[in-house]
């Protein structure tokens, strides 16, 4: 997560502190896309989608536990990847 907030000009203690309210969508969707880019997969040169859909799990959990926010589910939904990545 540190390497995504240096990625776009913020520190994590901007955004990572109890009571933070949660990210935009837009948020989470630019840190999916950006984690797709700049990972490499084990058997392809890309992340596959369970990969992707695991790590913005973790983001969510994480989120929750350090600041104390929870995600709301309309988010989670809203970026949760169901089809392939294009």
């Amino acid at each position: 997560m540190g390497e995504f907030m240096s990625h776009k000009g913020m520190s994590a203690t901007e955004c990572l502190h109890k009571g933070c309210p949660p990210p935009s969508n837009v948020f989470v969707k630019d840190f999916a896309r950006w984690y797709y880019k700049s990972r490499q997969g084990q058997l392809d040169e890309l992340p596959n989608n369970t990969s992707v859909r695991n790590t913005i799990k973790k983001f969510f959990g994480g989120f929750l536990r350090v600041t104390g926010t929870k995600i709301p589910d309309e988010l989670r939904l809203d970026v949760y990847i169901v089809s392939s990545i294009v």
